[in-house]
């Protein structure tokens, strides 16, 4: 992982070529080392071998990691979608201040015992994936998403606030509500990427609230502060040259209901995660047949 990052200093800062260079050719005679694997014999042993695979893992691919045992402590992709993010606990990846860990342990066991971060992630990964086209399934050109197409976004803009402490990454655009409903709430996908950059920077599913709600024919300048995830990552701090795209997953009418019934909001939260694990599940199957070298991390 330390190669990944040492890839991306290259990337952002071509002073760097010589260290990455350096990182490169040192970390190439680790490259045999065996990864971590997870102990699920018990709730602490579980913890600390969470510990020792986080301790080998760059931000990012913890966060991917996370997302995986949420989803599988939840009860499965299924579960989590039904569950609905907000009632799913932050802590229940590390089985931390949690009321009973042991049968959310027993859950998760037979998926992670033995195996390495990258194998977890690769199969949470193919239920992710399955459970997008099962519930996309679902979705087709109704009037909500007639609605939803006349939610406008328009010009928008990732950066760090710095007069905060501490300073924290934020989100501003505009929103136009051409649509004959009242908004209250929006839920948003962002992808921030640059030109000529095969992979986004970062991705995230947002929401803005309104008080008092967003009237039609009226627009409002918005902004968001980003707490967690990848749009959260320190590391953009010195990425200069990034768009921000955001798309309109869903919004909530003036008595809280979802315009589109199905819990889109979700399916997009999962599909920014699909998109950021794909890349680390690829790695779990290339070890798997013996393609994948540590120098491709």
């Amino acid at each position: 992982m330390i190669v990944a990052l040492a890839r991306s200093l290259k990337n952002r800062f071509p002073a760097a070529k010589a260290l990455c260079a350096a990182v490169l050719c040192c970390l190439a005679l680790a490259a045999c080392d065996s990864e971590p694997l997870f102990d699920a014999s018990s709730v602490p042993a579980y913890q600390k071998s969470l510990d020792a695979i986080n301790a080998r893992l760059n931000l990012q691919d913890r966060n991917r990691l996370k997302i995986a045992l949420v989803t599988l402590a939840a009860g499965g992709t299924a579960e989590f979608t039904r569950a609905g993010l907000p009632r799913v606990p932050a802590n229940i990846a590390a089985l931390e201040s949690v009321a009973n860990p042991t049968p959310l342990l027993d859950r998760m066991r037979p998926t992670i015992e033995g195996k390495t971060a990258a194998a977890v992630i690769a199969i949470v990964v193919d239920d992710i994936d399955a459970e997008i086209a099962r519930a996309e399934g679902h979705l087709g050109e109704t009037d909500a998403d007639k609605t939803l197409s006349k939610i406008v976004i328009e010009n928008e803009r990732y950066d760090w606030d710095w007069t905060g402490r501490p300073d924290r990454p934020r989100v501003k655009f505009s929103i136009y509500n051409g649509s004959a409903k009242a908004i209250l709430r929006v839920y948003l996908s962002g992808v921030l990427a640059s030109r000529g950059r095969a992979t986004p920077w970062a991705t995230g599913a947002l929401f803005q609230s309104f008080n008092p709600a967003l009237q039609p024919g009226t627009q409002q300048q918005a902004i968001i502060f980003i707490a967690s995830g990848e749009l959260a990552d320190t590391e953009l701090k010195r990425v200069y040259d990034a768009n921000l795209t955001l798309k309109v997953t869903n919004a909530d009418d003036t008595a809280g209901r979802k315009l589109r019934v199905f819990n889109s909001d979700l399916i997009e939260a999962m599909r920014m995660a699909f998109g950021v694990t794909r890349q680390l599940g690829r790695k779990a199957a290339a070890a798997a047949t013996g393609t994948w070298s540590k120098c491709q991390a």
